[in-house]
């Protein structure tokens, strides 16, 4: 063999091993991309901010703005009050009332006020002690509906003649957390007083202007539907 295809001979062997390595060093060796991708999937995934925030409800929104004359211009507090008490844990949870309804048609009607609820239920101001505070309260009830429900009489107010119909009523109340403004709970209340106390006044009488009337709910009725809202847990 001559010198020339001795020496082409050496330099294809030497081509072919160096061949072979590159083969080996490609299977064996990964990219750096794929020795990276296993760590990338083994990341666990973490919820946005955005997303843990929207798996907490939201507080229903009050349906309401006020209640009567409640949260009125001269009201040291508005509705909903940020700064009012938490409504939590278990009770007394003070209240403030008032009707925001309008009568049934032609009736004179009860409407409830913070007045009409036990004393031991009523934020009172802590330096004016015969006066409530509506800053104090947790809770407000507010009466949204007084609903005829028959327009046969219950009983009547007569006096010397002059008379007038009482009849049955449905009241609907609604309780807000003072806080937040969000609706804890909707009450229908039918009346039940038999007597006939809430009978028109005596210049009413006189004038003969008297509507007729509504029958009221007895105190008990009223104050046993609210009693779990006031001195239960907080809902």
């Amino acid at each position: 063999m001559s010198l020339r295809n001795l020496w082409i001979l050496v330099v294809a062997v030497v081509v072919g091993l160096l061949g072979l390595v590159g083969v080996s060093v490609l299977v064996t060796e990964p990219t750096q991309e794929s020795a990276q991708e296993p760590s990338r999937k083994a990341a666990p995934k973490t919820p946005s901010t955005s997303a843990a925030r929207s798996a907490t409800p939201a507080p229903s929104p009050s349906t309401i703005d006020g209640c009567g004359y409640l949260f009125d211009s001269e009201s040291p507090v508005d509705f909903p009050n940020p700064k009012a008490p938490d409504y939590a844990g278990p009770g007394p949870h003070l209240a403030v009332a008032d009707t925001e309804a309008d009568s049934p048609e032609g009736l004179e009607e009860f409407r409830l006020h913070t007045i009409d609820l036990p004393n031991e239920w009523q934020p009172w101001h802590k330096k004016r002690t015969y006066e409530t505070d509506p800053a104090r309260a947790e809770l407000l009830i507010c009466q949204t509906k007084a609903h005829q429900r028959s327009d046969t009489r219950v009983t009547r107010c007569d006096d010397d003649g002059i008379g007038w119909d009482v009849y049955p009523v449905t009241y609907t109340f609604e309780v807000y957390e003072m806080k937040t403004g969000r609706k804890v709970k909707t009450l229908t209340i039918r009346s039940d007083e038999p007597h006939t106390d809430f009978c028109p006044g005596p210049t009413q009488w006189f004038l003969g202007h008297a509507p007729d009337i509504g029958q009221h709910i007895k105190d008990e009725t009223l104050q046993r539907r609210l009693r779990p809202l006031i001195m239960g847990p907080a809902r």
